[in-house]
């Protein structure tokens, strides 16, 4: 029971610090929740709940959010706000984040130069259904690994199983679940345009 009590306690402190982050950040460039709201197509309501740590939020409004905010969403999760200037990615330095349950994204690279971020992301069957739909400035590229995952685009369903690939404008309202039997792998490069 302590042990639950102590992970769950480093979990609500964790989604402290993430909506904290997000809140600096959305202040410091002058913008409302309805601001933010407007430019990712999420709820002013929903954005307030993740910047109180009241809500855990999705990876397509981690994304959506940082990149309307103008940072990568690696600065939500690591102090350092960077990948160094080596040109490799060492496993054991990668930041593993954790946003909704059975969903685990590892930031493989953060290239800030290019504004290219990669990440392998993992989904357990029935995670990842977000409440609402994201869209954010730049491109993805997505390949499935592993499982059958599905992205919706503007309304429109796409079932993409092992080796398919997408590639899609983030403007347009998006998000990614798994709604199969099995976990879900999937490796995506997002390009940030400002």
């Amino acid at each position: 029971m302590t042990d639950t009590t102590s992970k769950d306690r480093h979990a609500a402190n964790h989604l402290l610090a993430i909506g904290s982050r997000l809140r600096m950040a959305r202040q410091s460039r002058g913008l409302t929740l309805q601001d933010l709201a407007r430019e990712t197509g999420l709820s002013s309501s929903m954005i307030s709940l993740v910047e109180r740590g009241r809500a855990s939020p999705s990876i397509g409004s981690l994304v959506a959010m940082s990149s309307a905010l103008g940072i990568h969403i690696r600065e939500l999760f690591d102090e350092e706000n960077g990948s160094g200037s080596s040109p490799v990615s060492r496993a054991v330095d990668q930041v593993v984040i954790q946003p909704d349950v059975g969903v685990e994204r590892t930031i493989v690279k953060t290239d800030n130069e290019n504004n290219v971020e990669i990440s392998l992301n993992n989904y357990e069957p029935g995670s990842a259904r977000e409440p609402e739909s994201a869209r954010h400035h730049g491109y993805e590229y997505g390949i499935v690994l592993a499982g059958e995952l599905t992205v919706e685009l503007a309304g429109t369903k796409y079932v993409l199983g092992e080796g398919d690939a997408i590639a899609y404008d983030s403007s347009q309202l998006h998000s990614l679940y798994n709604e199969g039997k099995k976990r879900v792998r999937a490796l995506w490069v997002n390009l940030r345009a400002f």
